[in-house]
């Protein structure tokens, strides 16, 4: 729990009630909050963090900011780990409610509130390289031995 929000506030809900009912025309946010994965592929090095500006142009509201996460990942020649930093624009109008079921395109808040955490795992999974490399000039391993050429020379003989 962080102190920062008391006992009952989560620092990944952003409450856009204000925004929505007139009362502010912009309202910038930044929030680091725990990003919790179903997959096990990948660790999160520190909390996730999202920062922007939701804007009510009369009536017109829209949704703009960075996300950011820093996690491990397996390098996918030499099989170290890897810290990675993901970092994507994210840019969507604001609706209270929509006549037809095409939500995608749309934030929607749920009693004035917009789960920050729910979107940035959605971009976060949607979004990530297929493959990671620990650096662009990795060796990789060695076909024969397995020996991790990026630590040094194996005695293999090359293949002809």
């Amino acid at each position: 729990m962080n102190p920062r929000y008391g006992k009952s506030q989560n620092p990944a809900l952003l409450d856009v009630s204000a925004l929505m009912a007139g009362e502010m025309r912009t309202m910038p946010f930044e929030r680091q909050f725990v990003m919790h994965l179903k997959e096990d592929e990948y660790a999160l090095r520190e909390p996730a963090v999202m920062a922007g500006t939701l804007t009510n142009m009369a009536g017109y509201i829209t949704f703009e900011a960075t996300l950011t996460v820093k996690y491990t990942a397996v390098c996918c020649r030499c099989l170290d780990e890897t810290v990675q930093t993901f970092t994507l624009d994210l840019d969507y109008p604001v609706a209270d409610q929509l006549e037809n079921s095409d939500t995608e395109e749309y934030l929607i808040p749920v009693a004035g509130k917009i789960d920050l955490e729910e979107l940035a795992r959605l971009h976060f999974m949607l979004h990530l390289p297929y493959r990671h490399l620990c650096r662009e000039d990795c060796k990789g391993l060695c076909p024969r031995c397995g020996h991790n050429l990026n630590r040094e020379a194996c005695s293999c003989q090359p293949e002809l």
